[in-house]
C-alpha cells in the first residue's frame, strides 16, 4: 500500500487545485470583493462566478472601471491580487515582478498572477470536459464490444486500431483550424480523440468478467443481458478505467497548452498556459516561461499522483508489483 503521507499530500494538492479554478475570480480581479456604497453591501466579484453571476450581476458593472472610487463609496475589499486577466496597461508592459505585479506582466500589461490563476480554471474545464467526452464513448464501445459478441467486437476493435493510427495532435490542428475559437468546442474536441484507449480498457475488462462465477450465477437466476451487463458487469470494470482517465485528463491539460502554444487553442482574452508560454517566444522575459511552465507541470504532475493513488487504492495488488 502507499504511504498516508503521500495519499495525503496528493489529495490536498488537488483540492488545492480545484479551489483555485473554483475561486479564481475570488483570488484575481479588478472587481472589490465587497463594496459598501449608500445603498448597502455589494459584491460584484462574485458576479463572475458562473451561477451566481446571473443572481448578483447588475447593469453595468461589465463596463465600469473599478479602479476608480464609486459613487457614494464607503469602504472596499479588494482580492489579494487586484487586476482582471484581461486588464491591459500599456505601462506596465512586460514589467518584472515587483510589489505591484508579483509574478510579472505579459507583452500587454496584463497581470501574470491574476492570468496564471484563471489559466487553471480553463486548464481544468478542458481537461474534465474532453475526460468524460473520451469516457462516455470509450465505455459505451467497450462495453459493446467485450459483450456483445464477435460481429460487434470486430467492428469496434478494427474502429479504435483505425483511431489510434490517426496522429491525434495533427489531427486536432486540422480540424480546429475550421472551427471558431471556444473552450467548450475545444474541449469536447479534444475528447473526440482520445477515446481508443478507454475503449480497449473497457473490452478487455468486460470480457475477462463476462466468464466469472458471478455473472454466470446472474445469468443462471434469469437475468437479461442488459442488466448483466449494467449491474454485473460494469460496476467491476471501472477500476482500471477510471484509472486510465485521470491519465486521459493529465493528458488533455498538456494537448490543450500545446494547442494553445501554437494559437489553436484557447482564445484570447481567455488566459491559458499555453498562451502564456507562448508569448515568452523571442521576449527574453524568464517569468514568462517560469511561472505558467511551472503551473502546467505542478497541475498535471498532481493529477497524475492522484491516478496512481487512486490505482493503488482500490487495487492494492499492483501496488505490491511496484519494486
Amino acid at each position: 500500500m502507499i504511504p498516508r503521507r503521500k495519499m495525503r499530500l496528493g489529495t490536498l494538492a488537488l483540492m488545492v487545485l480545484a479551489a483555485v479554478a473554483l475561486g479564481a475570480p475570488l483570488l484575481a480581479n479588478d472587481r472589490p470583493l465587497i463594496l459598501l456604497r449608500g445603498e448597502g453591501l455589494q459584491f460584484p466579484a462574485l458576479g463572475e462566478i458562473p451561477l451566481l453571476g446571473r443572481l448578483l450581476e447588475q447593469p453595468g458593472w461589465s463596463r465600469r472601471d473599478w479602479s476608480l472610487p464609486q459613487q457614494s463609496e464607503r469602504w472596499r475589499l479588494a482580492p489579494p491580487i487586484p487586476y482582471s486577466y484581461r486588464q491591459v496597461s500599456l505601462a506596465d508592459r512586460y514589467a518584472p515582478p515587483s510589489w505591484r505585479h508579483i509574478l510579472g506582466a505579459d507583452a500587454l500589461g496584463r497581470d501574470l498572477a491574476a492570468r496564471v490563476i484563471h489559466g487553471t480554471t480553463v486548464s481544468l474545464q478542458v481537461g474534465l470536459v474532453s475526460t468524460s467526452v473520451a469516457l462516455a464513448i470509450g465505455v459505451l464501445l467497450g462495453a459493446l464490444a467485450g459483450f456483445s459478441g464477435r460481429a460487434a467486437d470486430f467492428v469496434v476493435s478494427r474502429g479504435i486500431e483505425v483511431a489510434l493510427a490517426f496522429p491525434t495532435f495533427f489531427l486536432l490542428l486540422a480540424v480546429l483550424s475550421f472551427l471558431p475559437p471556444s473552450v467548450p468546442l475545444l474541449a469536447v474536441v479534444i475528447g473526440l480523440t482520445r477515446w481508443p484507449s478507454l475503449a480497449r480498457y473497457t473490452r478487455a475488462e468486460v470480457m475477462r468478467l463476462a466468464r466469472a462465477p458471478l455473472v454466470e450465477a446472474a445469468r443462471a437466476a434469469g437475468a437479461g443481458p442488459a442488466r448483466v451487463l449494467f449491474l454485473h458487469i460494469l460496476p467491476h470494470s471501472l477500476t482500471p478505467v477510471l484509472v486510465a482517465a485521470t491519465f486521459q485528463m493529465a493528458g488533455a491539460m498538456l494537448v490543450e497548452a500545446g494547442l494553445s502554444f501554437l494559437g489553436f487553442g484557447v482564445p484570447e482574452p481567455l488566459p491559458s498556459w499555453g498562451g502564456l508560454l507562448s508569448q515568452a517566444q523571442g521576449s527574453g522575459r524568464w517569468w514568462l516561461v517560469l511561472f505558467p511552465g511551472l503551473a502546467l507541470t505542478l497541475a498535471i504532475t498532481t493529477i497524475q499522483t492522484l491516478g496512481d493513488q487512486y490505482r493503488d487504492k482500490l487495487d492494492p495488488r499492483l501496488s505490491r508489483l511496484q519494486p
